[in-house]
């Protein structure tokens, strides 16, 4: 990252101002020496922000609209409610053994009822 900011982006800045330069004279030269600076530091910022959101919602999205995806998905689905069914067992399964007091907490948040052995 270093190396590119040292050497890659002046070398842009230059072609960027010669080319404004070429086609819209001094004032175009003068603007895109000024805001060159501040699009940058905006495009780091929108892009680090941007690829996190990327990732979690809109490449899920259009896998989800792909078509052949809905049996895959509904294995996901699946194989999520018996690992959070194991897990609730194996909590229900651990605060019996910790005591009257843990048990008694755990009964009034989750209801045991709902737990499927």
């Amino acid at each position: 990252k270093i190396l590119v900011a040292m050497v890659v982006v002046p070398i842009n800045y230059f072609c960027q101002i010669m080319f404004m330069f070429y086609f819209y004279g001094w004032i175009g030269a003068v603007l895109i020496f000024f805001l060159n600076p501040a699009l940058s530091y905006a495009s780091i910022k929108i892009g680090e922000e941007g690829i996190g959101t990327l990732h979690k919602s809109v490449i899920p999205t259009f896998f989800a609209l792909l078509p052949g995806g809905t049996k895959k998905r509904q294995e996901l689905r699946q194989k999520r409610r018996e690992l959070r069914d194991e897990v609730q067992l194996a909590v229900k399964e651990r605060l019996q053994t910790m005591g009257s007091e843990f048990w008694e907490r755990y009964q009034t948040v989750v209801n045991p009822a709902n737990i499927h052995t």
